[in-house]
Order: structure tokens, then C-alpha cells, then sequence
């Protein structure tokens, strides 16, 4: 895999390395060792699969303060969004918004204390990830936080 830091501090694009052939391909998409080798939190504490039937859903903005999610697209896509809301992070209430599709099959390595959001642009669309047990929200239209759910 290929590790890509974001501008908010510990955020990271994953993008899997594809060994294709004429059958398709093969790619690592979690790996607790390579995670570990970048100072990531290798322990995902659950897995979860979310689908969204219409064009447009909006999911979050939810946080937890233990977990960490590593969230990927499995079909269609999704404009995942993230907020750093740690006080004492150089980027605290910076956003970013992320492209993940089935296509480009990258993931999104979002640390504990950040806010995560998504939105489909496309109907019938599923992401898959590591979800906080019992999390918090923001909400996602706040004024205040100015979020990105354009649809593209």
C-alpha cells in the first residue's frame, strides 16, 4: 500500500498497490504491520458496511475519542469528510474531503478525535470501515464548520 499524509495532521490516503493479470487484480487493503511501520494505530476495533439507496444520503458527522477507522468504498462511490478536532493539533477544526471510490479503491485512515462524515453522489453506493462503538456527533450542515457536501 501507499501511504499519502493529508494536510490535517495523522490523516492518510491509503491507495492499494494492484497486481493485475488477465483474472483481474490482487490488492492489500489492510495491513497492521505497514500501519504500525507508519506510526498509525494498527487495531481496528470492529468492521462495518454501510449502503446507501438514493443519491445524496449524508452520514455523520460522527467522532469518538478511542477509535481510529480505516474507511474504503466497495461499490459506487462517496465523498468522505474529515475534521480535526483535537485542541491541541496544529490543524484542530481544519476539514478535508476525500473521493473514495469501487474505481480507485482508496482508503481513509481517519485518527481517534476526528470528526468523520460521508455523502453519495452516486445511489445504490457501499462503504465499508472500522466505526466507533458508541459515537458522537456534530451536525453535519453547521454553519460554523462550512463542510463540503457538494455533490460531484
Amino acid at each position: 500500500m501507499t501511504f499519502t499524509e493529508t494536510r490535517l495532521q495523522g490523516a492518510f490516503i491509503l491507495d492499494p498497490e494492484r497486481h493485475e493479470d488477465s483474472r483481474g487484480y490482487f490488492a492489500r487493503t489492510f495491513c497492521q504491520r505497514e500501519l504500525a511501520e507508519h506510526g498509525l494505530e494498527p487495531q481496528i476495533a470492529q468492521g462495518s458496511v454501510s449502503f446507501n439507496r438514493t443519491r445524496g444520503t449524508v452520514r455523520g458527522m460522527h467522532f469518538s475519542a478511542r477509535e481510529t477507522k480505516l474507511v474504503r468504498v466497495t461499490r459506487g462511490a462517496v465523498l468522505d469528510v474529515i475534521i480535526d478536532l483535537r485542541p491541541e493539533s496544529p490543524t484542530w477544526l481544519q476539514h478535508l474531503a476525500v473521493a473514495l471510490t469501487a474505481e480507485n479503491g482508496r482508503s481513509l485512515y481517519v485518527p481517534a478525535r476526528f470528526g468523520h462524515g460521508r455523502c453519495w453522489p452516486t445511489p445504490k453506493s457501499s462503504s465499508s470501515g472500522g466505526w466507533p462503538v458508541r459515537p458522537a456527533e456534530i451536525h453535519t450542515r453547521s454553519p460554523s464548520r462550512r463542510l463540503p457536501w457538494e455533490l460531484r
